[in-house]
């Protein structure tokens, strides 16, 4: 439960930053909620909180289903808060989940996501090298050779490897550049931003580079693009207007 506690402190640091702290009675949802570790973490701080994924183990009246196509149940304006961890990477089209989170928020009401990035220097499912950008079969085929596994591999030869690799990279995951992931979510927010600052800043080992990436801009932008990424999407409040 610790990792999940610590998820829901660094969302709502980053919400209290942006300016939109999450309230004592706020509704939040977890977008690809996997077990609902999160979901538990934040209903045990008091919040009303629920979660959604396209398959759910043990679905409950707080954890539920995603529709196809990424159809979320709940009534439109729902959530004062939506986020999600370690999932926009898995998304196949971000403009229809970012349709969905747009209307199920609340008006003027913001989401959150952490993901990792295409550029990062091992990819975290399939633990290869540069694997989120370099899906070529030969590519994961030199690194199975040499070894490169992640932690449900190590019996498997190298041609297992490679096909499984292979087969969840391209099914699994959409790693989008740093221009994509902006224009999707404007074409359905007002304030859209990926958060390179804050995502060091409350990142629970990165938060030491903070201080130095205060001074030194870059840092936090390399550490967006091979590090992790924190996208804040932001809601048109009901006197606001968009263009898409």
């Amino acid at each position: 439960m610790a990792a999940e506690r610590t998820s829901v402190s660094f969302f709502a640091a980053v919400a209290a930053d942006v300016g939109a702290p999450v309230a004592p009675t706020a509704t939040v949802l977890d977008f690809g909620c996997g077990r609902g570790g999160d979901v538990a973490a934040w209903r045990a701080e008091g919040y009303q909180a629920f979660g959604c994924d396209i398959v759910l183990e043990e679905p409950a009246e707080w954890l539920r289903l995603i529709g196809t196509p990424y159809r979320l149940p709940f009534e439109d304006a729902t959530f004062d808060l939506v986020v999600s961890d370690q999932v926009l990477e898995h998304v196949q089209h971000h403009d229809l989940a970012f349709g969905e989170i747009h209307r199920v928020l609340k008006p003027g009401a913001i989401s959150l996501h952490r993901f990792p990035p295409r550029w990062r220097p091992i990819e975290v499912h399939v633990r290869m090298p540069l694997a989120g950008v370099m899906q070529r079969r030969m590519w994961l085929a030199l690194w199975a050779r040499l070894g490169a596994r992640n932690e449900f591999q190590a019996d498997l030869s190298w041609r297992e490897v490679t096909q499984l690799d292979f087969d969840y990279l391209r099914t699994k995951t959409r790693y989008l550049t740093r221009h994509q992931i902006l224009e999707a979510g404007r074409r359905w927010f007002a304030e859209v931003a990926l958060l390179d600052e804050l995502a060091l800043k409350h990142g629970r080992r990165a938060r030491r580079a903070y201080p130095v990436a205060r001074i030194l801009p870059a840092l936090a932008r390399a550490y967006s693009d091979f590090g992790v990424r924190l996208l804040y999407l932001r809601r048109a409040s009901p006197n606001q207007e968009i263009f898409r």
